[in-house]
């Protein structure tokens, strides 16, 4: 009886110990398992703003490709005008030309002079970085339904865009004639 009294009083004593051991250290594992679930909530948190601000700066990123995009799209516009102006011009003056062959004088003067200004104007573009493509460019006389009009109408129609046609790669031959006497 005396080894399992013995045996009791140490097994109560254990029990003992275990008890104030388990009452001194709950409260520290309570708040451990609740700050383990803050922490992680503030890690999910955190790992999602920081997708947030990786996407921000990819759509930021895009928009400043798009205005690149849009800029050199702008300079492109601007130098193909420019451009179609030139040829117009130069259209138009071989059109005059074409029509009226036979001319004075002050007529080759003023002539000049324009031809001076367009040359001021051309290299005052390129001086600014404006490269002015060499783009085929209808003149306005051109009719551009042309064989809409005379499949519809009667034969006046088709005859007439026979006399512009013609009008035109006159003075497509001159304006040629003008490039090659400019160079």
């Amino acid at each position: 009886w005396e080894k399992c009294n013995l045996c009791e009083q140490t097994l109560r004593v254990l029990e003992e110990e275990q008890k104030a051991k388990s009452k001194k250290w709950s409260p520290f594992l309570k708040p451990n398992t609740a700050q383990r679930a803050r922490v992680d909530e503030t890690r999910s948190q955190l790992s999602t703003l920081v997708s947030l601000r990786l996407l921000a700066e990819q759509k930021v990123e895009g928009a400043r490709q798009a205005i690149e995009r849009a800029k050199i799209e702008k300079e492109h516009v601007i130098s193909a005008l420019a451009a179609t102006r030139l040829r117009r011009d130069l259209l138009q003056k071989a059109a005059t030309l074409a029509e009226k062959p036979a001319a004075s004088d002050s007529e080759d003067a003023s002539k000049d002079q324009s031809d001076k200004q367009k040359k001021k104007e051309s290299m005052s573009l390129n001086m600014k970085g404006i490269n002015l493509p060499d783009i085929p460019i209808a003149p306005p006389s051109t009719p551009v339904n042309a064989t809409r009009a005379a499949g519809a109408g009667a034969g006046a129609g088709s005859a007439r865009m026979n006399q512009e046609l013609s009008a035109y790669s006159r003075s497509e031959k001159i304006a040629h004639e003008l490039e090659e006497a400019e160079e």
